[in-house]
């Protein structure tokens, strides 16, 4: 407790007093005991819990009478063992000598001192620095022979014993201090000068990187610490783009990104993609618009996540890739140019075998028709002849139906059922079927299946996987054609007893002018575009076509085609 504090709760104390006698005198006679009492209950309350130690002795000063909280609370001795005990000073001046020096110094002052120093034992055995004050002289209690209040200060002795022996240990450092600076003064100048060419050295570094870093041959961007501005554009950035760091640095992106991104929706996609990477990536490329309105790409790579730089919130360095990427697609154009060339050659080999036989045939046929006069022989060299100009007209509708499906894939889009459409094609190609001693089945689902299509281009690649398998199918073998439902989609299920696919075939089957083993190419005499040409009409359709299939037991084509509504 502070001084300021401890005459407080004396001034209290005293103002207590005065007002009990107060009381006291107006008091009626009937009233006195009991105001009386009431004051002393409130008068001891007081003396009880204030918050700095009080005691008293009784008239003959020979014992103690008043010990109350904060006396029990510092010295851990309480009342009970205190109050009423003539020797109780002995329990926390335990020192004879000390004592009786206190006991001394107290005759001499008297009741009317203030802030005495004592330091008393604790029943724990620590010692505490209390400051006692005594003006009982001045304002005497009745039945009190002395009292007196104090102030537990083991904390500001403890503190003043510190400061003590900080200020000896400030003044020896300071003699310390004082020679070593005496000693150090005549570095100073060396230091100074040191100092001020390494600092010279710093800014010639910066000066050397700040340049390296607006000349050099790739581009760099930075954003500023609030992310919304460009901070850094140099002179590669403005080579490429056009535009000036006078235009760019300092400007809101609000700006900045339309000049750059002119297309929002391009825009969009690019920042959700930074945002989820963050600020670690390498070589992503995407297109900016230059100021002359060219567009070029850049492989932007980011780092700063792992070497942030102070004042950036986010920098990359870029690398103008627009030449490359056209090199690139040049190469990939030169590679499907050859692709194209060899396509070709096989195309223009696979035709001239199927246009040789017909047409070797063909010449022997007529031959034999100029030379003999049998009917008989004419009648069969005629059949020759006009099978084998079927034939060629099934080669060149193929190609004519290739060459429509890459020109122009126009459909007459109409919504139609599948059940009728498979049955028609069926009814087709049931006469080809007999011919082979084969089986065409028909299941056709109980509920319609209404897609929007085409209806000749899709029933053009239903024959195609319904003549396929006929041709790949011996003799009274079975091809079931099945229509169902499959979630949102319409099937059609095109399943035969045939040769079946080995499983290195499978998936080439569908490639133009692609021919399987010999095994399979001596049942038909097309030129592979039967498949290629009806996958391109299911997809048209945004349907898909698969295929699984066993060696000598068969295949089954599967089309999925979507379901409409309307």
């Amino acid at each position: 407790m502070s001084d300021a504090d401890f005459s407080k709760s004396q001034a209290q104390l005293l103002e207590e007093l005065r007002l009990l006698r107060q009381r006291l005198a107006v008091l009626e006679a009937g009233d006195l005991a009991a105001q009386s009492e009431a004051s002393a209950e409130r008068l001891r309350q007081v003396v009880q819990n204030m918050p700095v130690m009080m005691l008293a002795y009784d008239e003959a000063r020979d014992k103690i009478v008043v010990w109350n909280q904060e006396c029990e609370r510092v010295t851990g001795w309480s009342a009970a063992e205190i109050a009423g005990d003539s020797l109780a000073a002995r329990r926390y001046y335990p020192d004879e000598a000390y004592r009786n020096g206190l006991i001394a110094e107290w005759n001499r002052l008297g009741d009317d001192y203030r802030d005495m120093e004592t330091w008393m034992t604790c029943k724990d055995g620590s010692v505490r620095a209390v400051a006692w004050s005594n003006i009982s002289e001045r304002f005497p209690i009745p039945g009190w022979g002395t009292w007196a209040v104090g102030v537990d200060v083991t904390a500001r002795k403890e503190a003043e014993r510190v400061l003590l022996n900080a200020r000896d240990e400030l003044e020896r450092l300071v003699q310390v201090r004082t020679r070593e600076l005496a000693e150090s003064n005549r570095h100073l100048e060396a230091e100074i000068d040191e100092r001020i060419q390494a600092e010279e050295a710093i800014r010639e570094r910066e000066e050397r990187l700040r340049r390296v870093l607006e000349h050099m041959p790739v581009m760099l961007i930075a954003y500023a610490e609030d992310h919304s501005r460009i901070a850094a554009w140099n002179r590669e950035c403005e080579r490429v783009t056009g535009y000036s760091a006078a235009e760019m640095v300092g400007r809101p992106d609000t700006e900045t990104n339309p000049l750059l991104y002119p297309d929002p929706d391009y825009l969009s996609q690019l920042i959700a993609r930074l945002d989820a990477s963050g600020d670690r990536y390498r070589n992503w490329e995407w297109d900016w618009v230059c100021k002359d309105g060219t567009r070029k790409t850049i492989s932007w790579s980011n780092i700063s996540g792992d070497f942030p730089v102070p004042g950036w919130s986010t920098w990359g360095i870029g690398i103008d890739v627009t030449e490359r990427r056209k090199a690139q697609q040049r190469a990939m154009e030169l590679i499907v140019e050859q692709q194209r060339v060899q396509l070709l050659q096989q195309f223009i080999g696979d035709v001239s075998h199927d246009l040789k036989n017909p047409l070797a045939s063909m010449k022997f046929s007529l031959g034999v028709i100029q030379r003999t006069a049998n009917e008989g022989q004419r009648e069969q060299h005629l059949e020759i002849i006009d099978t084998q100009i079927r034939h060629l007209e099934k080669v060149l509708e193929d190609l004519l139906n290739i060459v429509r499906l890459d020109r122009d894939m126009a459909l007459s889009l109409q919504i139609a059922d599948l059940n009728p459409l498979v049955e028609q094609i069926a009814g087709q190609q049931q006469g080809a079927a007999a011919a082979r001693n084969q089986t065409l089945a028909v299941r056709l689902a109980s509920q319609p299946l209404r897609v929007r299509c085409d209806p000749a281009r899709l029933g053009q690649a239903f024959t195609n996987l319904i003549v396929n398998a006929i041709n790949y199918t011996p003799e009274g073998g079975t091809i079931t054609l099945q229509t169902h439902l499959n979630g949102e989609q319409a099937v059609l299920e095109v399943t035969d007893t045939g040769i079946g696919i080995a499983p290195d075939v499978v998936p080439h089957i569908f490639k133009r002018f692609y021919r399987a083993d010999q095994a399979r190419s001596a049942h038909t005499g097309g030129m592979g575009l039967g498949l290629a040409i009806a996958q391109a009409i299911v997809h048209a359709h945004r349907g898909t076509i698969e295929v699984d299939s066993t060696p000598g037991e068969g295949s089954a084509f599967r089309v999925h085609l979507p379901l409409t509504e309307d």
